[in-house]
């Protein structure tokens, strides 16, 4: 995995399917690691492609490389705040979020914005709890498909 952690004052966003949906609404267990994920939860960091969000979302949709509905939503989470509200959780390790950039495939162009949350507890585990701190840290809601 490249270098450290990223700065707690970056912005990262979330890929949530329909499933974590309701209206503009998310539930924060959108961001727990999915059984597939080894490695920790997939994320982009928002402003590695401009300082202008909704600039930054056409990159990150660009680049995203699973299949996109309507009806999914991207979250937006300052990963200090993130940190911050799961370290409240007695048992719970360090959460940190490191840079995970893609190289380019057949279908897909590079994506340097790709990153994994650490430390999160898998699904399953404390998920109303998680989810509930999860979701009061989101800052904004955009669709997946703009």
């Amino acid at each position: 995995m490249p270098n450290g952690p990223i700065s707690s004052t970056e912005e990262i966003v979330k890929h949530a399917n329909a499933m974590f949906v309701q209206g503009d609404k998310v539930d924060g267990v959108a961001l727990l690691p999915r059984p597939v994920d080894t490695d920790g939860s997939s994320v982009n960091r928002l402003r590695v492609f401009s300082d202008d969000d909704e600039e930054a979302m056409k990159e990150v949709r660009l680049r995203f490389r699973l299949r996109c509905k309507a009806s999914h939503r991207f979250f937006q989470i300052n990963v200090g705040d993130l940190e911050r509200s799961l370290d409240t959780l007695e048992g719970m390790g360090p959460i940190s979020v490191v840079p995970d950039p893609k190289p380019k495939e057949e279908k897909f162009p590079e994506d340097p914005s790709h990153a994994l949350v650490l430390g999160l507890p898998p699904k399953g585990v404390l998920d109303d709890l998680v989810g509930d701190l999860i979701r009061r840290q989101i800052k904004r809601v955009y669709p997946a498909i703009a």
